[in-house]
C-alpha cells in the first residue's frame, strides 16, 4: 500500500513527538528531583540527613528540618524566577514564543544561575578529590561559600550578556543553553566518580564536596529542560512562518 502522507508531513509528527517527549520527561524529572528534595522534610525518625540539599552550601540545617524547609523554599523559588526570567519575553509578563529581539539582561542574569550551579560543583568536586573540600568549608565558612557563588552568578551573568548581546532572541538563547548543558553534563561526569570513592573521613556521604556537585548538577540539568523545550518550539514556528 503506498502512503498518502507527505515527507514533510511524517518530519512535523516527528517533531512534535520529540517535544512532548522533552516535556514528558522534563516534567517528570523535576517532580522526581522535588520529591527527592522533600525527603529530609517528611521523614521524622533522625534519618532525613543525606538526601536532598543536605551538606550542600545553600542546606547546612543538617540538625533541623524545618530550617531545611526554608532554606529548601528558597532555593527552589529562585530556581524557578530564573527560568521564568531566561524565557520571558520583552515588556511582557506572559510566557510567549517571542522571535525578534535581543535576550535581555535578566534573561544573562538567569543563564548566569546555571553557569554558577555548574561552576560551584566542578569547584567543589575538584577540591574533594584533592581531599581539600573539608579545609575549604573550614577556613571560609557558609558565608564564604555563598559570597563565590554569588560572584559566580554575576560573573556568568555578564560573559554571557556580552557573548549574545549583538544576537537575535533563538541563536543566543541556543547557543548559551547548548554551552551549559556541555558543561553541566562535565560537571556531573566529574563529580560522580569522585562520590563513588570511599567516604573513609566522613560521617555522612553528604558532607563530601562531590555530593555538592551532583546536587548542583542534576538542579542544572533539570533547569535547562524548559529552554531545550521552549526552543524545539520557538525553531518549529520560525519554519512555519518561513515557508508560509
Amino acid at each position: 500500500m503506498l502512503s498518502y502522507e507527505s515527507p514533510a508531513s511524517r518530519v512535523r509528527v516527528r517533531a512534535r513527538g520529540a517535544r512532548l517527549f522533552m516535556l514528558i520527561v522534563g516534567m517528570t524529572a523535576f517532580v522526581l528531583g522535588a520529591g527527592w528534595l522533600v525527603i529530609p522534610i517528611l521523614v521524622d525518625d533522625g534519618t532525613f540527613a543525606g538526601y536532598g540539599l543536605m551538606g550542600s552550601p545553600v542546606a547546612p540545617g543538617m540538625d533541623n528540618r524545618w530550617q531545611y524547609a526554608a532554606e529548601l523554599s528558597i532555593y527552589l523559588g529562585v530556581f524557578l524566577l530564573m527560568q521564568w526570567l531566561f524565557l520571558k519575553p520583552r515588556g511582557s509578563w506572559r510566557l510567549s514564543l517571542s522571535i525578534s529581539g535581543r535576550p535581555l539582561v535578566r534573561a544573562a542574569l538567569a543563564a548566569g544561575f546555571v553557569g554558577m550551579l555548574v561552576s560551584a560543583g566542578l569547584v567543589a568536586s575538584v577540591l574533594e578529590m584533592g581531599q581539600h573540600w573539608e579545609g575549604a568549608i573550614r577556613r571560609f565558612g557558609l558565608q564564604g561559600c555563598l559570597g563565590a557563588m554569588g560572584v559566580l552568578w554575576l560573573f556568568w551573568g555578564a560573559v554571557i550578556h556580552l557573548y549574545w548581546r549583538k544576537q537575535d532572541t533563538q541563536t543566543g538563547m541556543g547557543r548559551v543553553v547548548r554551552a551549559l548543558l556541555c558543561g553541566t553534563i562535565l560537571e556531573v561526569l566529574v563529580a560522580a566518580p569522585a562520590q563513588a570513592m570511599r567516604p573513609s573521613k566522613y560521617n555522612c556521604y553528604c558532607e563530601k564536596g562531590s555530593y555538592t556537585g551532583l546536587v548542583f548538577g542534576c538542579t542544572a540539568i533539570v533547569w535547562l529542560f524548559g529552554p531545550v523545550v521552549f526552543l524545539m518550539f520557538l525553531r518549529e514556528r520560525r519554519r512555519l512562518e518561513r515557508r508560509g
